[in-house]
């Protein structure tokens, strides 16, 4: 799908009867026009039929994720797809601007994503990037991903329900991938617990999978990605217990520290150090909207 393409959706009222975000015109009976500019579309979906949803579509009606000043993740169902939305508002001229060139945030979630798939890591997938507009409304940006279902990598230790084989085989799970990013040369600079996603707890077949992409790029910081995961537990005040750190490090192999000819369970003690000495650096560990918490509702 081509950058920029557009679809103008004219937005029928079904009913004079007013409720929480009906679109412009519906109670006078006017027309309303809402257009639709494509930007990015995965390749196996129609465009009429996405933009034709995506336009109707009342974000007031849908479960909310996640909610702050400047936008909001909502979940629903889009041509019998579970999805997730994140819906922001484009204001200013700059970001109209690097949303026309490509470098929006929406922009750089999805070309992680696709980094993330180019090498086999479990993502969620990228469905659709538009821009909506309704008729008299300021623009807004939608991006439209795969819902995965299971709860976050945070919400686990937080839980403290899951058996200890379920835990250590999650633990090692989380370093093989890991150490396969630092293999690939891909580097996730956002790589904390809540932006993991537990898609099976079976001991023999552990799934996780990365969400909210924005930070996966081209580099290598295996220490830091690590670093990441055990500071936003910790000021969550749910830190793994050393145990699992340990099955953690050693599952990501050798690949982020030295020397290489030492036995890999000091190898993990010296990584766990060197993980130590970030977390230092790196201060309050608490962080500005708690993940645990349930979504805020707007003022």
């Amino acid at each position: 799908m081509g950058s920029g393409e557009v679809w103008t959706h004219s937005v029928a009222p079904a009913t004079p009867t007013p409720h929480p975000g009906v679109l412009a015109g519906t109670l006078t009976g006017v027309l309303t026009q809402t257009q639709v500019t494509v930007h990015r579309l995965a390749p196996d979906l129609n465009r009429d039929e996405w933009c034709r949803g995506l336009a109707g579509l009342d974000l007031d009606s849908c479960e909310v994720l996640k909610r702050d000043s400047e936008s909001c993740v909502v979940a629903t169902a889009i041509m019998g797809r579970a999805v997730v939305i994140k819906s922001h508002r484009r204001r200013g001229m700059v970001r109209g601007l690097r949303s026309w060139l490509g470098l929006s945030r929406d922009d750089r979630q999805w070309r992680g994503a696709e980094l993330l798939q180019d090498v086999g890591i479990p993502t969620a997938e990228p469905l659709a990037l538009v821009t909506r507009t309704m008729e008299g409304g300021r623009p807004e940006g939608l991006l439209v991903l795969e819902r995965l279902t299971g709860p976050t990598l945070l919400e686990v230790l937080a839980g403290g329900e899951m058996g200890v084989r379920q835990e250590h085989a999650l633990a090692r799970e989380a370093g093989r991938i890991v150490g396969r990013l630092a293999l690939a040369g891909i580097v996730n600079r956002d790589a904390k617990p809540s932006n993991w996603i537990v898609t099976s707890a079976d001991p023999q077949h552990p799934g996780l999978a990365l969400i909210d992409t924005v930070g996966v790029r081209r580099g290598s910081n295996p220490l830091g990605m690590l670093a990441s995961m055990y500071i936003e537990a910790l000021g969550t005040g749910c830190p793994p217990r050393r145990t699992l750190i340990m099955r953690c490090l050693l599952s990501a192999g050798g690949l982020a520290w030295k020397p290489v000819d030492t036995a890999p369970r000091w190898r993990a003690h010296g990584a766990w150090h060197m993980i130590a000495k970030f977390v230092n650096a790196h201060g309050d560990p608490r962080p500005r909207i708690d993940p645990l918490a349930p979504p805020r509702s707007e003022a």
